[in-house]
């Protein structure tokens, strides 16, 4: 499992690298394709009078016109775009790829009309079922995010919840991470586990899963918003070249 514990002497040396003044609240874009329970738990979570003006809901960009992610963003007051990917499986692969490279061009304009930039804003996944391409995940450099319902790297892909469950894993929990071109294989921001106890079913154990992810994201996108998300080159020993650091979570955060 992954340790979520950063030493003492590491948050000594975290940076603030965020190129926000200390008043500027942080635009946050979601890309959602379902129900949208994730994004409600971030808007939500920053309606709070203790976490308000940290952030700025900027735009819900959603590919799927049916999405009940559209009801949820009406009933917070966040403008919402249609804007559908149009990615067909009678395509070609290189006509696929042509389309991605364009989609990706029409999320950077849709953001920018909503003042969301690299400079200023966070892109946040939330069960957005459409590959992005890399010239968006160029674009927005580390400020692309989504979040995951397994410990990864372990259950990748979106089978997640089931193909823990039929494992029979003990503890799980949900992974926030750094978007790149692979599936889930982003470096990981923070992770919040859970212990299965022996009697929980299928169902309580999807629940256990979510609650843990509504608790975990906005936390992680609070504290990129106060700066404290760095990402370092640990490839000289031996690590990622992409490796964050992020304060520990306090426990009453965890599920």
């Amino acid at each position: 499992m992954q340790n979520l514990s950063i030493k003492a002497a590491l948050l000594s040396l975290l940076a603030i690298t965020s190129t926000l003044s200390p008043h500027a609240p942080l635009k946050v874009a979601i890309l959602a394709s379902g129900s949208g329970s994730n994004a409600e738990a971030i808007w939500r979570y920053f309606e709070q009078p203790e976490h308000k003006g940290i952030i700025e809901p900027a735009v819900l960009i959603c590919n799927r016109k049916s999405a009940k992610v559209f009801e949820r963003a009406q009933r917070h007051g966040v403008p919402a775009v249609w804007l559908p990917a149009k990615v067909f499986r009678s395509m070609t692969s290189e006509q696929k790829e042509a389309r991605r490279k364009e989609y990706a061009q029409e999320m950077i304009a849709t953001l920018k009309e909503h003042g969301v930039t690299p400079d200023n804003g966070l892109v946040c996944g939330a069960g957005f079922m459409v590959i992005i391409h890399a010239d968006f995940l160029d674009h927005f450099h580390n400020r692309v995010i989504s979040i995951h319902p397994t410990l990864l790297p372990s259950f990748a892909g979106d089978t997640g919840i089931d193909d823990a469950w039929k494992y029979g894993v003990t503890v799980s929990g949900p992974t926030v991470h750094i978007v790149d071109e692979g599936m889930d294989t982003g470096p990981i921001i923070a992770q919040n586990p859970f212990i299965k106890q022996p009697n929980d079913t299928r169902e309580i154990f999807e629940q256990k899963t979510h609650q843990a992810e509504w608790q975990l994201y906005p936390w992680v996108i609070e504290h990129i918003a106060l700066g404290h998300m760095h990402v370092v080159d640990k490839s000289d020993e031996g690590g990622p070249a992409r490796c964050v650091v992020m304060p520990e979570m306090p426990p009453a955060i965890q599920a």
